[in-house]
This record gives C-alpha cells, sequence and structure tokens, in this order.
C-alpha cells in the first residue's frame, strides 16, 4: 500500500498539470476536495477513488514535521 501511495506522489510530480494530454469527456468534470491529515488517512482515501491533488509539509508547534494533504475525485 506504500509502494502505491509513493507511486502516487512521484505520479503527480512528474504531471502537476495532467501532463500534456487533454481531459477527453471531462472538461467539465467538478471536483470535491477533502483533507487527509497523513499519509495512512490518504492511503484510506485513495483506496476509495481520492487522488493526491497536493500536500504541505511543515513543522508543528512542537518541532515535529507534519504532512496534510489535500485529496480531490469527481464530484459525486
Amino acid at each position: 500500500m506504500k509502494k502505491s501511495f509513493a507511486l502516487l506522489i512521484a505520479t503527480g510530480a512528474m504531471f502537476p498539470g495532467g501532463g500534456c494530454t487533454t481531459n477527453h469527456g471531462q472538461a467539465g468534470t467538478k471536483w470535491e476536495y477533502q483533507e487527509a491529515a497523513n499519509s495512512a488517512e490518504a492511503n484510506q482515501m485513495a483506496d476509495k477513488g481520492w487522488i493526491v491533488a497536493g500536500f504541505n509539509k511543515y513543522t508543528d508547534a512542537t518541532g515535529q514535521p507534519q504532512t496534510d494533504y489535500t485529496m480531490k475525485r469527481p464530484k459525486q
């Protein structure tokens, strides 16, 4: 599961704008967004069809590194 999430992150880094292809049939796609507080939650959401739209790495007030993920999927 960690490998698939790492692959998802790597793919997103390689094609940040969706690559050089057009979204045939998805021109009017409306998206819904949700935050995931950690990679375990992001992996659970990915299993349900969500994809990573972005992430934010930061250090919290206690000095611990944290990452929040913005997930998206076509609006249902």
